[in-house]
């Protein structure tokens, strides 16, 4: 990214002073939580993207996934990235191991490791199916719930508050904002 010292600067401090990132934690839950480290790992990893240290980026990664099992979803979201810059076979790659993580630490992993055998994350999405695979096809088997969820007028404020502190990196690379579309689409 070719910002001046002033430009990340500013970018930097309006981060600081965004409530959406300094208090991303306290939505689910009320208290300190590591997913605080995924963002500045996933910000590693896009300026290791830039300079072309693709051992950072590898490090980062997997520390950032390591953190929270959903940053496999923005890893996923980069797919739309290197579809752009027509690396097609990463592309397939990236998505089939991302995804495939996900649904593995969600689906077999962290549920036997919890007492209620379940992932703990599927009572958000209670309406939508009582198992992932359910909730995975919900927009064509309980079409008017998913979608009805999905365009709530809620949803976009929300959506607009996640969006207004990255606006000032849009400008400058707005083709990163094509990876967050699927962990946005998940929160809804």
């Amino acid at each position: 990214l070719k910002i001046s010292p002033a430009g990340a600067l500013v970018c930097a401090l309006a981060g600081l002073l965004s409530p959406v990132l300094t208090n991303l934690h306290l939505t689910l839950f009320y208290g300190y939580h590591p997913v605080e480290w995924a963002i500045p790992a996933v910000l590693v990893f896009l300026i290791a993207k830039e300079k072309h240290s693709k051992a950072w980026m590898i490090i980062c990664g997997i520390f950032a996934c390591g953190i929270q099992e959903t940053t496999f979803i923005f890893i996923f979201g980069w797919t739309a990235i290197l579809l752009k810059n027509r690396k097609y076979l990463l592309a397939i790659l990236t998505a089939a191991g991302s995804l495939g993580a996900f649904f593995l630490i969600t689906g077999k992993i962290l549920p036997a490791l919890s007492p209620t055998q379940g992932y703990f994350q599927v009572f958000q999405y209670a309406h939508l199916g009582s198992n992932m695979q359910e909730m995975l096809y919900s927009p064509f088997l309980r079409p008017e719930i998913f979608w009805g969820t999905l365009f709530r007028e809620n949803n976009f404020l929300l959506l607009a508050i996640l969006l207004l502190p990255v606006i000032p990196f849009a400008l400058f690379a707005p083709e990163y904002l094509l990876a967050a579309l699927p962990i946005l689409a998940a929160m809804f």
